[in-house]
């Protein structure tokens, strides 16, 4: 009877271990180094990123020509920055290469169509900090108006004891233009319609008013572009 059940108890462990998952991460383990797929990197200021990745993937730096040697056929992906360039020979070095990665907007560095015939994906951060990137042109617009670093350095050094800072011209009454209205120029035209007293744009796309369906074309004088906020302040036109 023992001899039995030990038989159907090893029968049930083998079932058992072939459906289970074999992939390590599933079992929540590390991924032995010798298993691991690669990551190649080109661009080495964003290693930081895939720091959270080091327990799945292996990180390959362009630079390191040992490793990218080495791991040649286990890189899967490349993560690259909009404007670096990515060589076809890249490309057709990497074996099992399925992958290209911009977490920023731009695939500029990469020959789309070369990666199509290699059957390679490629993809980008596409809008995804467009809302930070345009907050933060928002605030360098009205620190270098209102001259914050200037009157911080001049308060900190005691100079405001004798004698004030330069006077400055108010943002309220300024037009500001802006090259372009994509995602980006629209949230800087959002942000800074409530601030400036009117908003000029350029660009070579004909484009839709923020909160409105109203189209303006950009090669027209009269076209305008509006935002709620502006229309509060003032307005925004096409210059």
């Amino acid at each position: 009877m023992g001899d039995r059940a030990n038989i159907m108890r090893t029968k049930r462990d083998e079932e058992r271990a072939a459906s289970a998952p074999n992939h390590p991460i599933l079992e929540g383990g590390c991924v032995p180094a010798t298993e691991k797929p690669a990551i190649l990197l080109t661009e080495p200021r964003a290693a930081g990123m895939l720091a959270s990745l080091a327990d799945e993937f292996v990180i390959v730096q362009l630079e390191d020509e040992a490793a990218l040697a080495r791991e040649r056929d286990r890189i899967r992906a490349i993560m690259f920055a909009g404007h670096n360039q990515v060589p076809v020979s890249l490309m057709d070095s990497l074996p099992n290469l399925s992958l290209m990665v911009s977490p920023s907007a731009g695939i500029e560095g990469v020959d789309l169509e070369a990666a199509r015939a290699r059957s390679i994906t490629v993809t980008s951060g596409g809008d995804t900090h467009s809302a930070d990137v345009a907050s933060y042109a928002v605030g360098l617009t009205v620190a270098a108006r209102h001259q914050i670093v200037l009157n911080d350095a001049h308060v900190r050094s005691g100079a405001w004891q004798a004698g004030w800072p330069p006077f400055r011209r108010s943002l309220g009454a300024d037009r500001v233009g802006i090259v372009g209205l994509g995602s980006i120029g629209r949230g800087v035209a959002e942000g800074l319609g409530a601030l400036c007293r009117e908003i000029g744009w350029w660009g070579p796309i004909r484009r839709t008013r923020p909160g409105s369906a109203t189209t303006a074309s950009p090669h027209s004088p009269g076209g305008a572009i509006s935002s709620s906020s502006a229309r509060a302040a003032g307005r925004t036109r096409q210059s």
